[in-house]
């Protein structure tokens, strides 16, 4: 047989592809990256878009006249009438948008009407009504109507302004806007902006434009302040750990990075991500102390062994090793008292002894 394959040269290179294939098989190794943020992205905006109706013509002057003056009307009304003349502006759909965003768009209007603006708005629910408040809860130079249009947001259906509010809300520096921001924050589900005292309150599942606001997050998280993108990240509900877990094999390198970050920030909302974040620990160096992080951080006790090693490896950076004494404290993981009392030794670096001391410390304390 090996006489007559000799005599076909085809043959002998097809049994080499064959072998070749056999052996990569048998070697696999670790998920490859992709193109997992632009993936999402790209499927969710055609799925919105299937969806869209036609676009509106743009408004006439008597349409113009007609919602100019339901605002003015709105405004000057306080008695039992007022529900329903705001409830009325549902009647014009997303039509009167853009003539209620010029409404609240002139500073020199009364602010009454510029209210009553904002109130129609959050009447008619639509994202393009919700996307007009929700720039001028973030982006109006004028502290009363950012407090205002996200007061107002909060009567909303329209979940997919939440990742904008949580930029927003860090950097609000007015007492009274941050509070709507916050309240509004807690309406769609994000527990870290609840009152003190208060209960979650059960939430329809995240919209499409929901998800797709959360992946341009994610796909952003490498720009600008990492570290304050990657919180804002984390200050989202409890279903955005998944979209996190998968950015984890993401072709960008600073977008592993930042959704490690995020979990982190997340903390146990975030313990369904606890395998993802240690194939990522074991295959990808970028994220090595990241992962270390979060992995302490949503309690995943089955990667103990793998930071064990970590910081007992003196030839690894000295953030991972620090990151890994960090971890096996908030791990809680008594088995580590003898590697973090060695980390302790006079020879090993300043910041890492703090942190082995630290945790060490509170892995002996006694339960309460």
């Amino acid at each position: 047989m090996l006489s007559s394959m000799l005599r076909h040269p085809l043959s002998i290179l097809a049994l080499l592809l064959s072998m070749s294939a056999s052996c990569s098989t048998e070697t696999a190794g670790p998920q490859e990256f992709q193109p997992v943020t632009s993936r999402a992205i790209q499927a969710l905006e055609a799925e919105i878009r299937a969806a869209e109706p036609p676009p509106l013509p743009p408004p006439d002057s008597e349409l113009i006249t007609e919602v100019r003056s339901r605002a003015a009307n709105l405004a000057s009304e306080s008695g039992p009438m007022r529900p329903m003349l705001t409830l009325s502006a549902r009647d014009f759909g997303d039509a009167a948008v853009p003539i209620l965003a010029q409404v609240l768009a002139e500073a020199n209007l009364d602010a009454a009407v510029r209210s009553a603006a904002a109130e129609m708005l959050a009447a008619i629910d639509s994202p393009a009504s919700a996307a007009i408040l929700a720039y001028h809860a973030s982006d109006n130079p004028v502290s009363w109507m950012r407090a205002q249009c996200a007061f107002r947001l909060a009567s909303t259906t329209q979940d997919h302004v939440v990742p904008r509010l949580i930029t927003a809300h860090r950097l609000e520096r007015d007492a009274e806007a941050a509070m709507f921001l916050a309240r509004t924050l807690a309406h769609f589900g994000c527990t870290s902006y609840l009152e003190p005292g208060a209960t979650a309150r059960a939430v329809e599942p995240p919209s499409a434009r929901f998800k797709l606001a959360v992946w341009q997050a994610i796909q952003a998280v490498g720009s600008g302040d990492v570290e304050a993108r990657a919180a804002d990240l984390g200050r989202l509900p409890a279903f955005a750990a998944g979209p996190l877990a998968e950015a984890l094999i993401d072709v960008d390198p600073a977008v592993r990075v930042g959704a490690a970050r995020a979990l982190e920030h997340m903390g146990a909302r975030a313990s369904a991500a606890g395998p993802a974040l240690l194939e990522a620990l074991v295959r990808d160096q970028h994220v090595e102390s990241a992962a270390i992080a979060a992995l302490g951080a949503v309690h995943h006790s089955a990667a103990v062994p793998e930071i064990e090693r970590r910081l007992s490896d003196r030839s690894r950076p000295l953030a991972v090793r620090v990151a890994a004494a960090r971890a096996l404290g908030a791990l809680d993981a008594a088995r580590a008292l003898s590697l973090l009392e060695a980390a302790q030794d006079e020879d090993e670096p300043p910041e890492l002894r703090a942190a082995a001391a630290e945790a060490a410390r509170v892995l002996q304390a006694p339960v309460r």
